[in-house]
């Protein structure tokens, strides 16, 4: 059987601004925050040379990542279409104007009503 990736996953930060009770990350002690913006690109290089044309980006926090701007702008070149997963709080009309037009698909987490949420995700991050 011969495996095709198709649409990679790639984490590109542990860090997050919040301390969600179901995720993997909070309880996490891995100690590489971010990934590396050249190997990142080499990854992103082979992708293009095998036909990948999405890929989903998360974290952690994605909005956290020191390099997004220069990844983005390597997945535009790239004509890569990118998903982007985010819990939503860090978003403003600011970084909105920066990153729509190399994001293709966002996905923000939302876990049911204010109380719900919040439970889930740490106090005031429904209405962030």
């Amino acid at each position: 059987m011969k495996w095709k990736i198709e649409d990679p996953y790639i984490e590109i930060t542990s860090l997050c601004n919040l301390k969600c009770i179901h995720c993997y990350n909070s309880s996490s002690s891995n100690t590489k925050k971010h990934l590396n913006i050249s190997e990142l690109e080499q990854c992103l290089s082979y992708f293009n040379e095998i036909g990948i044309k999405q890929i989903s980006v998360s974290g952690g926090e994605p909005l956290l990542y020191p390099n997004l701007m220069e990844l983005l702008e390597i997945c535009s070149f790239y004509e890569m279409e990118v998903f982007l997963v985010t819990n939503g709080t860090l978003l403003n009309n600011d970084l909105v104007s920066k990153i729509r037009k190399h994001i293709k698909y966002y996905q923000v987490s939302l876990d049911g009503d204010r109380d719900t949420n919040d439970t889930l995700r740490g106090v005031g991050s429904y209405d962030k």
